[in-house]
């Protein structure tokens, strides 16, 4: 009936062409209505919108422009250049001929373009959006992505324009296919029956939409099947209808923006990946550029230097004396008489950090007195110390340069591990650059916190989160603010922190304030948090940018009596940092339940105030490479370390599977200093070891970064003034909390007073430890008081498995897990 219509006007192609079009149209809807195939097939008022918005570009504006761009410059091209095709096409055949042999040529050149278009990956990712729908029907037959709409008018258009065919001839072909191509779309119950072998009917359209592609790969003719039936893709199932269409990942973006945008990334028709602006599109193509640019000038050096690590190490060594000799440090232990390691072991000894300080404070007092290290400091690290005064560690230029080397290395291993991970959103939790200065105008901070704020522009717009927020000096406005602005963003693919604990807080504090924080989104404010600094509160004000999409999804989240998870937030975060060892293992355990099933877990790699010891380079086993070409190390078996025996050897001389004491020299002052850490080598690359850290050495204990020594422990109890007999201190790593078990002489009364004391004390000698236990993260130091007799049973017991009585002596500061005795049981 469209094609009697279209002859009846053909004297007036454009109304002719419309008129069969928009008759045919509402014949086919019609029957929709009435005669469904499948009812749940029934298009939404999205779905009227989306494919409005296709079949106007598409299927109308597009075709004229790519017209007109062909008579005014491939035609006029051609004609210039007397390149016409004469006496080719048979104009003088009846007006039907010339249709079919239209179809047939076209189809033919179709044909070819579908199934290549099934083939390979660029032309696939075009063609899935056709493929996206996920309900047949008249009016989605025009989703088609533009490029691909382009190619297909170069081989069922342009040829036949060349070729001199008539308008006629075009438009009548045009008619046909958009009307058969509406019949393949139909949502109406069509009987073919020996029509399948002549068209590309509904009944073999629908097992080309199938989602699986063992019967979508089939059925590529456009108007007529014959080319499926010559090349072998016909496939028509006698005894079944297909049961799913449309692309594997069902969250395949639909919106006509969306899908204009989703060719450009790779297996978007597999993986639900989270929604990205075009500008993002560009910043990660910069960012693979720079992953490129990292291999080539770091990774791949590292690996070729793995081979060499024996003698890398002792130039490294050499280097760093000889720079050095001429500092007060250098004179004062004959650093100019050290021409080898051998120089070097024989007469340099061990270092803590208070044989270094008055160096580093000499330094610090007046930057030309080169007192340990021959460069400016710069800016400090600082850090618990043994004592209740805190270690200022230097970093100097070279230091930042290779710290910052290192991280490039580490970010480009996590790349090529989950490339998706940094596909979104990028967040991260690090400390302020700044966090005050000393009493010598040196400022004192955390090197990834001034990382942090100078990253170039284009990685700093990945980030959800801005500097300005870790400055914020009240712990829960800043944790609170953080989970704010992360809560505009699902598209977070990508989570970076160094301890599991941050997780678990964020969780706590969420489902604590929901209310406040939906509030806040709603209403762009932050009446909830104290920001003392107007520029802090500004620069958090101008990213709370919610989405009212991203709102109206986390009131739906949000209203549901289930505690909430990283898994509803935030679906496609694949990576996430976090220590892996240590204490830190029992926290991860319990982030891991929060977390989305495919998530990748990387440890950030053995690294502290001192020094950045290793960035993780076998995943499978959290091992991390050492930093060998900017610091130098030396290890001692653990036993030999604690019996005195001190044989030390080089990173070359490591075996598996053996645990070691580390001890560091870095180009900014710390000679031969003794880390107090035991880490073990888990593999090699080359003949460099990879090694992951075991634990603390003895008389400190660490459950959320705060290294608790014994020494403070002790210091702290002194303040007291307690009279005990006996005291254990335990970290309880299950319970993020210290229990001190105390075996008193004297009736105390006040427990839950003297365990707040006790608390309050520790938090003026250690600053980590203040600050995880304003951040929750950590709880209060918690007082048990034991049965009298306690300390005897226990040595009594230690006697009797071999230990001598006049010796036996304890630990102050242990793990509970790894305490022999269960002292709860003892407790009053």
């Amino acid at each position: 009936m469209a094609t009697l219509l279209f002859l009846m006007f053909r004297h007036n192609l454009l109304a002719a062409t419309y008129i069969s079009l928009s008759f045919s149209s509402l014949f086919i809807l019609s029957m929709e209505y009435y005669l469904p195939y499948n009812k749940s097939w029934k298009p939404t008022s999205n779905d009227w919108k989306n494919d409005s918005l296709f079949f106007i570009a598409v299927q109308m504006l597009l075709p004229k422009a790519l017209v007109w761009l062909t008579i005014h410059f491939v035609i006029a091209f051609i004609n210039a250049h007397h390149l016409v095709i004469k006496n080719v096409w048979p104009h003088q055949l009846p007006i039907g001929v010339q249709v079919i042999m239209v179809i047939l040529i076209s189809d033919l050149l179709r044909y070819w373009l579908h199934r290549l278009s099934h083939t390979f990956e660029f032309l696939w990712r075009l063609h899935a959006v056709h493929h996206s729908v996920q309900k047949l029907y008249w009016f989605n037959t025009s989703r088609f992505h533009p490029l691909e709409k382009g190619m297909q008018f170069m081989l069922d258009v342009l040829p036949f324009m060349i070729l001199g065919v008539s308008e006629e001839i075009i438009a009548l072909h045009f008619v046909l296919y958009a009307v058969n191509g509406s019949f393949q779309h139909c949502n109406i119950v069509l009987k073919y029956g020996w029509l399948n072998y002549v068209v590309s009917s509904s009944d073999l359209h629908r097992w080309h939409h199938s989602r699986d592609p063992k019967e979508s790969n089939n059925n590529y003719g456009n108007n007529i099947i014959l080319w499926d039936i010559v090349f072998g893709s016909f496939y028509l199932p006698k005894d079944r209808t297909v049961e799913e269409i449309g692309l594997i990942n069902k969250n395949y973006p639909m919106g006509f923006a969306h899908q204009l945008k989703t060719p450009l990334f790779n297996k978007y028709d597999k993986i639900d990946r989270p929604d990205v602006s075009i500008w993002q599109v560009f910043v990660n193509f910069l960012f693979s550029v720079k992953m490129k640019s990292i291999k080539k000038k770091l990774y791949d050096p590292l690996i070729e230097d793995t081979n060499n690590c024996k003698q890398i190490q002792e130039d490294l060594l050499k280097k760093i004396l000889e720079k050095n000799k001429n500092t007060l440090f250098g004179k004062d232990h004959h650093f100019s008489d050290m021409h080898s390691y051998a120089d070097y072991k024989k007469m340099m000894s061990v270092t803590e950090y208070e044989k270094l300080r008055p160096y580093i404070k000499l330094q610090s007092e007046n930057s030309q007195t080169k007192a340990i290290v021959n460069d400016e400091i710069i800016m400090f690290n600082k850090t618990s110390g043994t004592t209740s005064v805190p270690k200022f560690i230097p970093i100097t230029a070279s230091i930042l340069k290779s710290l910052q080397k290192s991280q490039q290395i580490q970010t480009y291993i996590q790349y090529q591990l989950q490339p998706a991970s940094y596909f979104g959103r990028l967040a991260g939790v690090v400390s302020p650059a700044v966090e005050g200065e000393t009493e010598h105008q040196i400022p004192f901070g955390a090197a990834s916190g001034h990382f942090y704020k100078t990253m170039p522009s284009f990685v700093r717009n990945k980030y959800a989160l801005p500097y300005e927020v870790f400055e914020i000096e009240d712990y829960d406005s800043k944790y609170y603010c953080i989970l704010l602005l992360l809560l505009q963003y699902k598209n977070v693919t990508y989570f970076g922190c160094a301890n599991p604990t941050t997780y678990l807080k964020l969780i706590e504090l969420l489902n604590k304030r929901k209310t406040d924080l939906l509030r806040d989104l709603k209403n762009r404010s932050l009446s909830s948090v104290k920001i003392e600094k107007d520029s802090i509160l500004l620069a958090v004000r101008k990213k709370l940018k919610p989405g009212k999409k991203r709102i109206e999804e986390l009131e739906k989240i949000f209203s549901s009596n289930e505690q909430l998870t990283f898994k509803e937030l935030w679906p496609f975060l694949n990576l996430i940092t976090a220590w892996t060892g240590g204490s830190c293992g029992v926290a991860l355990r319990s982030v891991l339940k929060l977390m989305p099933d495919a998530l990748q877990v990387v440890d950030p790699g053995y690294l502290s105030s001192e020094v950045r010891g290793t960035f993780t380079f076998d995943v499978s086993t959290q091992s991390g490479m050492l930093t060998f070409q900017e610091n130098f190390y030396e290890f001692v078996e653990r036993g030999n370390w604690e019996k005195d025996m001190h044989d030390f050897k080089l990173m070359n001389e490591l075996e598996l599977n053996k645990e070691y004491n580390i001890f560091i020299t870095t180009q900014a002052g710390l000679y031969r200093y003794n880390m107090n850490d035991i880490v073990t080598v888990s593999g090699f690359v080359n003949k460099a070891p990879l090694i992951k850290f075991v634990q603390k050495g003895k008389g400190v204990c660490n459950i959320t970064g705060e290294k608790l020594y014994e020494s403070q422990l002790l210091s702290a109890l002194d303040e007291l003034n307690l009279h005990v007999s006996f005291v254990q201190v335990l970290a309880n790593v299950d319970e993020y909390c210290y229990e001190c078990f105390l075996e008193s002489t004297e009736h105390i009364t006040d427990v839950s007073g003297l365990s707040k004391k006790l608390d309050d004390i520790l938090c003026n000698y250690n600053n980590e430890y203040k600050e995880k236990r304003g951040s929750n993260r950590l709880k209060q130091m918690e007082i048990k008081l034991l049965k009298r007799g306690t300390f005897e049973t226990i040595k009594s017991a230690a006697v009797g498995q071999g230990q001598k009585d006049g010796q036996y002596k304890t630990v102050l500061l242990q793990y509970k897990k790894q305490y022999k005795f269960n002292l709860d049981e003892f407790v009053v």
